[in-house]
């Protein structure tokens, strides 16, 4: 019934969180890491 409709039954939340931490977040760079 879903896909007869044209609707998405997604929970988009956890990609906000992933957003949010993209739009905050910021960037290092560092030396290069060797194990």
């Amino acid at each position: 019934e879903i896909i007869r409709a044209g609707t998405s039954d997604v929970d988009l939340a956890p990609l906000q969180h992933v957003a949010d931490a993209f739009m905050l977040g910021k960037r290092n760079v560092v030396e290069a890491f060797f194990d």
